[in-house]
């Protein structure tokens, strides 16, 4: 799941704004996990009046619009080497090439761009977030945003890996994410598994020589076919092969 950002019209920024802090605080955190859509606008209510497509320019907080961010990065760096946060966009009604956005940190400006996957960089700094940092969106009144968190290995995608490395990515994760959800971690179904998009056929080797075939996924987000690592059913592995080199590295739930 998503979390949205509307600014087609205003009823959903009405909606949004009625919500307290508070109320937004769980499923913000849940978001960093894919488990829950929230409306929320990038800024103030559009006037009715406002023609459809006009461009206009909004500020919101770079901690609002990076849930969980200032978190992860308050972490010791030691206690997520092997796991990384990607911002990703989904862009409907306008093209990608009308929208601008930049971090405005004081007097400073930063051109933040969208890739390739539409993931966002650079993310802001913790120093960034902790003087509360803002980003400056431009755009077509119309657009429809689709943010969603995703957590990713720091490996380099290769067709053998070590399965200690993404034992660690998946109890990093866990880790560092109750850390950075606070009390809303009660609500979070945590990212138990690995999946490698792309890759083919899989197998784990264990500590006894001992090689088995990895579960492959058959619905969901995941192209059917995609193979997963799951530790705990794997005690002892040593390494991971592949047919294919991934073309990425997630730590998700099923």
């Amino acid at each position: 799941m998503e979390t949205m950002m509307h600014t087609k019209t205003a009823a959903p920024v009405v909606k949004a704004k009625a919500l307290s802090s508070k109320a937004l605080a769980a499923p913000l955190a849940a978001a960093m996990f894919g488990l829950t859509a929230l409306g929320v606008a990038l800024s103030p209510v559009i006037a009715e009046a406002a023609p459809v497509g006009q461009i206009e320019t909004k500020e919101v907080p770079a901690s609002r619009l990076f849930p969980l961010l200032k978190g992860f990065l308050a972490q010791p760096a030691s206690a997520r080497d092997q796991i990384q946060l990607a911002y990703v966009v989904r862009v409907k009604h306008v093209p990608v090439s009308a929208l601008d956005f930049k971090l405005k940190d004081g007097a400073n400006i930063t051109k933040l761009t969208l890739g390739p996957d539409n993931r966002i960089t650079p993310l802001p700094t913790l120093a960034q977030l902790n003087r509360n940092a803002v980003v400056v969106a431009t755009g077509p009144n119309n657009v429809s945003l689709a943010m969603k968190l995703k957590v990713y290995s720091t490996q380099s995608p290769a067709r053998t890996l070590s399965a200690a490395d993404m034992t660690k990515a998946v109890n990093q994760t866990q880790t560092v994410g109750k850390k950075a959800a606070g009390p809303a971690a009660m609500l979070i179904s945590l990212p138990d598994r690995v999946f490698f998009a792309g890759a083919g056929k899989g197998t784990v080797t264990l500590s006894n020589g001992q090689v088995k075939t990895l579960p492959m996924t058959t619905k969901g987000e995941y192209p059917s076919g995609t193979p997963y690592f799951y530790p705990s059913d794997y005690p002892g592995a040593t390494t991971l092969n592949f047919e294919r080199v991934p073309q990425r590295i997630e730590i998700d739930n099923p």
